[in-house]
């Protein structure tokens, strides 16, 4: 539909068509339409171009266009535009000096031929009086022609006018205001930065790009952004420009101090000067694994058990003090082993395997 309408129009057409697509756009934002106001803010762009670039699939879409892709609907023109706006001034200096070129040859012809008739009709005094007459006719016709050639000159492009650059001035910075609510960072920082390149101070356009950078997490560019923005007079009381700036530099300072614990410059990974390193703290051991560990060393107990009945069926038992000493450390592990499972190690070992990790 936009692709129609902006084929029947001129470039007057073309303002005014972007005009009220703006003023739609205003409406959906809002009504926190933000998709809709975006679509309606980026065909009023593209109306606006110099040149008249061929109408961009994209905006047919029922989605609007999100970071490169709507970056290149933004601008002027570009190159395109500049040559056009050559070339059209040249073609209006090349008709202005056209037009006057055969206003000056006829005015010139039809004051020859009075002179000329003048000097066949009447005596010599009158013919010095027609001249001079005449002469002077020629001399004010011309100067006539040089006034009036300036009704030759094409009526100026609309889209060249000064109300245009506002209006797209006042479009960059409502795609900008609508990418932020649609986390368009990208999109948001390139449409601040088209309008800085025609008016380096406009105030909205450094607070959205500070918010644009901020939410990059380039904190650094949003700070110098805000800090750009309070040096002019006229924003230096702004509170929210101030409030900004106070939440950007906390947040800087939060992360200095993160890189600074994680790079052990801030006393996070080594002790103090003086300071005894801590002691390691003992992980505090489960269920299953204590059980597991208690019939280990029930088993191992067994097998030195088993051990000393095989020595002393051949002969080679050990002093009776020794063996006493075994079998009370033998009875003591297995008093531990019915407190803590209060059962045979068996079944700890099996209901501890059927646990799910």
């Amino acid at each position: 539909m936009l692709k129609e309408t902006a084929a029947g129009l001129d470039s007057a057409g073309r303002l005014r068509e972007a005009e009220a697509r703006k003023a739609t756009g205003n409406g959906h934002f809002t009504k926190t339409y933000f998709d809709a106001a975006m679509q309606s803010y980026l065909s009023a762009i593209w109306l606006l171009k110099i040149g008249g670039p061929p109408y961009p699939e994209v905006l047919a879409r029922q989605v609007p266009a999100f970071g490169e892709a709507a970056f290149e609907l933004l601008g002027d023109g570009g190159i395109a535009a500049e040559k056009s706006k050559q070339l059209q001034l040249r073609l209006q200096q090349e008709q202005a000096a056209s037009r006057f070129a055969s206003w000056q040859a006829a005015a010139a012809a039809a004051v020859l031929a009075a002179v000329a008739s003048v000097a066949a009709a009447v005596t010599t005094f009158t013919l010095m009086a027609s001249i001079t007459l005449t002469a002077t006719v020629a001399l004010s016709a011309r100067a006539m022609l040089c006034i009036r050639a300036k009704r030759f000159l094409p009526e100026p492009d609309a889209l060249m006018s000064e109300a245009a650059a506002a209006l797209r001035n006042t479009l960059h910075l409502n795609v900008a205001a609508c990418a932020l609510k649609r986390e368009d960072w990208y999109l948001a920082r390139m449409a601040c930065q088209s309008v800085l390149a025609r008016e380096p101070k406009q105030p909205k356009a450094l607070y959205r790009l500070a918010q644009a950078y901020e939410g990059e997490g380039e904190i650094r560019s949003a700070i110098r952004a805000v800090t750009t923005l309070l040096k002019d007079e006229a924003c230096k009381e702004d509170r929210a420009a101030h409030r900004l700036l106070a939440e950007l530099k906390l947040q800087d300072a939060e992360r200095v101090q993160m890189f600074s614990r994680l790079s052990g410059k801030g006393n996070f990974c080594a002790p103090a000067k003086g300071t005894a390193m801590p002691a390691p703290i003992m992980e505090k051991e489960d269920e299953l694994t204590s059980r597991i560990r208690s019939l280990l060393e029930h088993e191992a107990v067994e097998e030195q058990k088993n051990a000393q009945m095989e020595k002393m069926a051949l002969g080679e038992a050990e002093p009776d003090s020794a063996v006493q000493a075994k079998r009370t450390s033998e009875a003591k592990a297995e008093v531990q082993i019915e407190q803590e499972g209060e059962c045979e190690p068996e079944v700890c070992i099996t209901e501890g395997f059927e646990i799910a990790d």
